[in-house]
């Protein structure tokens, strides 16, 4: 028997590979003879990275960077030939914020540039993005400046980190942004379909569970507006009202506009890219093709033994007449 097992992680408890080998152990001691194969399984948001790092057969890296309160924090990311698979929780997640300092005023995006930035540089060209757990509101603001956009004031300065920073915002450039980002190509792991700003943006519907003040939103909401009003001076095809631009606080969409990335369902980059569709159909067609040389042989020995027994079941005069008939004519 032909097994492929594809287990999603339990939260806090196991990740899809240590899930999936618990599966396969058990199954090979009820049938010691299977041929059990674990494909990880993860749907965007935590264990992404180690689950299709897993299934690519990549390694997990570890790099500091600016963390979501500016502290250095140690990002965890997988490398699989040229793909990174990062998860921006790993750099700017709430887990790395205490609920007393939560606050997206404050938070920052700038550690995720800072990923990419070291991907980059390990040599990787493509990147999965998973958009979940994140303790921002910047609309990814700190990673473009991390990724050499310019984010200025009207001094010319840079702004400040934190979505506060894009009050002060009056204009967006892209001539010192790292030259390798032209030959780079992003895919989002995103499971939501907000906007970027308005009722359903993300500064009213997650920024209160990433500690915003009741009088925060509003503020918050019309910065992401001017942000993206500006960012459509340089990028004229940017779209704020594009499904999936509020992710992460707008990280959706500073990924999308400025970097080109498509926003897709977690589990759909996670099953193309480590080939689960196609390895279910590679074991079937195999398991067909067994089934039909089964059926065959089974065919032909049932064929050989009804000849046979037609054979037993002649009178021995007329099986012996018919011998001998063969000889006379031969």
């Amino acid at each position: 028997m032909k097994v492929l097992i594809a287990m999603d992680s339990f939260k806090g408890s196991l990740s899809s590979l240590a899930a999936g080998e618990a599966v396969r152990a058990g199954l090979l001691r009820a049938m010691p003879k299977a041929d059990a194969v674990v494909c990880p399984l993860a749907d965007g948001g935590e264990g992404t990275a180690e689950a299709l790092t897993a299934g690519l057969h990549g390694e997990m890296v570890s790099v500091e960077v600016t963390g979501p309160l500016g502290a250095p924090v140690v990002c965890r990311y997988g490398v699989a030939g040229s793909l990174a698979i990062v998860e921006m929780a790993g750099a700017a997640g709430l887990p790395q914020v205490p609920a007393e300092k939560r606050d997206p005023m404050a938070t920052t995006t700038f550690g995720v540039g800072e990923v990419i930035r070291d991907a980059i540089a390990r040599g990787c060209r493509r990147f999965v993005i998973g958009l979940g757990g994140s303790a921002t509101n910047d609309g990814g603001a700190g990673m473009l400046q991390a990724l050499g956009f310019d984010l200025l004031d009207e001094d010319g300065a840079p702004i400040p980190r934190g979505a506060a920073g894009l009050a002060r915002l009056r204009t967006i450039a892209a001539g010192r942004v790292l030259p390798e980002l032209r030959g780079c190509t992003f895919r989002a792991a995103c499971d939501v379909e907000n906007p970027l700003c308005g009722p359903l943006g993300c500064s009213a519907v997650f920024g209160p569970q990433k500690g915003a003040r009741a009088a925060d939103i509003p503020k918050m909401d019309a910065w992401l507006r001017g942000f993206a009003a500006l960012a459509r001076t340089v990028f004229p095809e940017s779209d704020a009202d594009f499904p999936g631009s509020g992710a992460a606080g707008g990280m959706g969409f500073a990924l999308r506009t400025f970097l080109g990335a498509s926003l897709e369902p977690g589990v759909s980059i996670v099953l193309e890219e480590t080939g689960l569709a196609e390895k279910i159909r590679t074991r079937w067609a195999r398991r067909r093709r067994a089934l039909r040389a089964l059926r065959s042989d089974t065919g032909s020995r049932w064929l050989r033994s009804r000849a046979a027994l037609r054979t037993a079941r002649r009178p021995a005069t007329q099986r012996g007449s018919t011998r001998f008939s063969r000889r006379c004519a031969a």
